[in-house]
């Protein structure tokens, strides 16, 4: 039907309203009154709207069809008055909230009615030439006579001149000149009761040369507070009048029991948020507030019961997503107190998917990182450890490699500290030539067990035959031979070094590897070789004298050192 079209618009309007689309306001109170061109209500609606999106001309033009249409609303005096406070047409919008009190209107009429006036009055009393500075000259002369640092100003002629010039003036503080006058500075400091810093002298400060001094924070004197001018609002149907009434009465209940939590007495404040939901059962933040104080009482058994509640109400009652969210992050934090983590999650997850909410995003983040951790922790078995390493060999020995990586790789987990599943995992690493994590293998585990001297032998393994880079098998080589080896070790050991060290004179015999010359030069630990002023000195001297080089390998820390060079192939003999 036509009523029931214009409703829809009307709600329509008043919801755009609500969330500030004040345009999308206007265009279906519009629709609306196309439907119902006499309803005085939603003239006075769009005159809001309107007066919102700051066209002032068709508020005024859709308060005065109000009045035209019903001559005793007092609200379209309201409506007319409000636009033309806007307009700042004063007079008239006074004799509009004049008019509209003798209508008879209700209590909520009458009070913006009466804002309407004060607003006028405060913005008329503002205005008058001389107004806003009066106050400041009276008493002048008295106030300047009884204190001490401006009393004998009073008899300097030129000083009581340049005052009086100031109290006649509309506009005192518009003449810098005579605000940088010292004196009159002064006399203006005693009558404000500041320090304005027209080049005053701070209170107690000290003569030119004493020492520092800080300038005294001028006080600030307070403005008194503008009177409120009156806030337009969609008229209401008498139907949302009477659900804003019961609202208010709901909140009313609420609030008590908001005292009693803050005083965490709980039962009792659930008394209160009970008899706000009975008399309003469409509003779930009723039993939000119940679920914080079970919360506070630490049953939160309760509470999750409240927060489930209080969703089914939100969603049947299509509640603001902003407050879906509030709940969803309680019922989190309610599961995250039982320790029911993986739901809390959830919680939250919904709660982020109603709306954005930085808490509900932190403790998401926070709860999924301490549960990775508790299982982590809980995995930890060092006897299962060993029996996936047990699994591992079995299947290296079958040649099944990767699936000897999975169970070393299990071990680990089972056994972070496992070192030896490095070791093996490193290995089988290298069976597929997967170099680049053998080498980072060795490298956690010599880090994990640094006197574990089978790790050195299989990196100087790794780096000889699979990578080739000699310099790093050689010093995988002799770190190992500092570990205190035992002797089947130590003689791996030096079985690798020699075979490191032929692979080297090998290579003098050939062409010059450029490439591989220039890598081991990124190596921190041979460009620290090269710039070392003994070794440059005896290869500055080798260039001359052969025989220098076989004098300096006597030395057991250069011999070290010229051994990387060839190595790494920087340096080349025969």
């Amino acid at each position: 039907s036509t009523e029931t079209g214009m409703e829809a618009f009307k709600k329509a309007g008043g919801a755009a309203f609500k969330r500030k689309d004040f345009k999308d306001a206007v265009v279906q109170f519009s629709k609306a009154i196309e439907l119902d061109e006499k309803n005085v209500t939603l003239y006075g609606n769009r005159s809001v709207a309107y007066l919102k999106c700051g066209d002032i001309d068709k508020a005024v033009e859709d308060a005065e069809t109000c009045i035209k249409i019903q001559p005793d609303w007092a609200k379209g005096y309201v409506r007319k008055g409000n636009a033309l406070l806007q307009k700042k047409a004063y007079g008239d919008a006074k004799t509009a909230y004049e008019t509209g009190l003798s209508k008879n209107p209700d209590a909520g009429t009458t009070k913006q009615l009466e804002a309407g006036l004060k607003a006028i009055q405060s913005k008329l009393a503002g205005s008058g030439p001389g107004n806003m500075f009066s106050q400041l000259f009276q008493g002048m002369w008295a106030k300047l006579a009884m204190n001490p640092k401006t009393a004998p100003l009073l008899n300097d002629p030129d000083t009581v001149a340049k005052l009086k010039k100031l109290e006649s003036s509309a506009n005192p503080f518009s003449d810098q000149t005579l605000l940088k006058d010292p004196k009159v500075s002064q006399c203006l400091q005693v009558l404000l009761g500041v320090n304005m810093g027209f080049n005053a002298t701070p209170p107690g400060a000290e003569e030119e040369g004493t020492g520092p001094m800080e300038e005294e924070q001028p006080t600030e004197t307070k403005k008194p507070e503008p009177e409120p001018e009156p806030e337009p609002e969609p008229e209401l149907s008498s139907d949302e009048k009477a659900k804003k009434e019961l609202r208010e009465k709901a909140d009313a209940e609420k609030a008590k029991g908001n005292a009693l939590y803050k005083e965490k007495k709980f039962e009792d404040a659930l008394s209160f948020y009970d008899k706000a939901f009975e008399i309003d059962s469409t509003n779930c933040l009723y039993l939000s507030n119940k679920a914080s104080a079970y919360m506070g009482m630490k049953n939160y058994e309760k509470a999750i019961e409240m927060c489930t509640e209080a969703i089914k109400v939100a969603n049947v009652q299509n509640a603001e997503y902003k407050d879906k969210s509030k709940i969803y992050t309680k019922l989190g934090k309610c599961y995250s107190k039982i320790k029911e983590y993986a739901k809390a999650c959830d919680s939250w997850q919904k709660a982020l998917d109603e709306h954005p909410s930085n808490e509900a995003e932190r403790l998401l983040r926070q709860t999924k990182d301490y549960i990775a951790k508790l299982e982590k922790k809980n995995y930890i078995d060092p006897e299962k450890s060993e029996e996936h390493m047990a699994k591992g060999r079995k299947l290296a020995s079958e040649k099944k490699w990767r699936d000897a990586i999975d169970e070393f790789t299990e071990a680990l987990k089972r056994d972070p500290k496992n070192f030896k599943a490095l070791s093996n995992r490193a290995f089988i690493y290298s069976k597929i030539m997967d170099w680049n994590n053998a080498i980072d293998d060795c490298e956690k585990c010599m880090t994990m067990a640094p006197d574990f001297v089978k790790i050195y032998i299989r990196k100087g393994r790794i780096e000889m035959f699979g990578l080739r880079r000699y310099h790093k098998a050689l010093k995988a080589v002799n770190t190992g031979m500092e570990k205190n080896p035992t002797e089947k070790e130590a003689k791996e050991l030096q079985d690798l070094k020699r075979e490191v060290m032929m692979a080297v004179q090998r290579g003098n015999y050939g062409e010059v590897d450029k490439r591989r010359i220039e890598e081991a030069q990124k190596d921190p630990e041979i460009r620290s070789i090269m710039s070392d002023p003994i070794i440059q000195q005896v290869l500055n001297q080798m260039k001359t004298d052969p025989a220098a080089g076989q004098r300096a390998l006597q030395d057991p820390q250069i011999a070290n050192k010229l051994e990387m060079l060839m190595a790494a192939g920087v340096l080349r003999t025969g």
